[in-house]
């Protein structure tokens, strides 16, 4: 089950888990549950996706390694400066969600293993858990610590809490051009090749 509006029960639960994670330091546990935007439970662990952040800064590189050359690179850079949509489709498909969402709907060569061990420093108790994506992994070594590949529903479950977010995030956008626009935004060259 996807929880996308944290209450103050999850919110209050997510606070114990990672707790077990970060011990007494409270200022990680806080953090890491205010990042938190949602999450979904699998075999009893809970699976989390945290708020993205809105990128502002946007670099154009030219030069013999670059994209374009210099100014193709000013006349790309000037032109996208003044884009709207611009700004909504690059945060969009750099967030965690929007990654995650690109690489399941070209699964062909990923594989996505339940790992209930999120952190290094977790106690055995805890149920923070990942799921992790791997390209070709040796099977073996997965089942052997403690992974297994997560079942046609869970993957969809997973994209679906990711398309969540996502259009959670694309009313964020919005929003936030309503207030600034582009005028917080920085557009720029570089030389690639240096």
């Amino acid at each position: 089950m996807i929880h996308s509006k944290l209450n103050k029960q999850d919110k209050e639960m997510l606070r114990e888990e990672f707790t077990k994670v970060w011990g007494n330091d409270s200022k990680m546990v806080d953090w890491c549950v205010k990042k938190t935007s949602a999450y979904m439970e699998i075999d009893g662990h809970i699976i989390t996706l945290d708020k993205p952040n809105i990128q502002t800064r946007f670099c154009f590189g030219y030069g013999v390694q670059g994209a374009y050359d210099y100014d193709e690179a000013q006349q790309v850079c000037d032109s996208l400066s003044q884009s709207e949509r611009y700004f909504i489709d690059y945060n969009l498909s750099h967030s965690d969600a929007g990654e995650l969402m690109e690489s399941i709907e070209d699964h062909f060569w990923t594989e996505y293993w339940f790992d209930p061990s999120h952190y290094t420093t977790q106690s055995d108790d805890c149920r923070i858990s990942a799921i992790r994506l791997h390209h070709r992994h040796d099977h073996e070594w997965c089942e052997r610590h403690g992974w297994r590949q997560l079942t046609d529903d869970e993957l969809h479950e997973y994209y679906q809490m990711c398309f969540e977010e996502q259009m959670k995030f694309c009313k964020r956008l919005k929003t936030y051009l309503k207030r600034y626009g582009l005028s917080k935004c920085d557009y720029w060259t570089y030389w690639v090749d240096e």
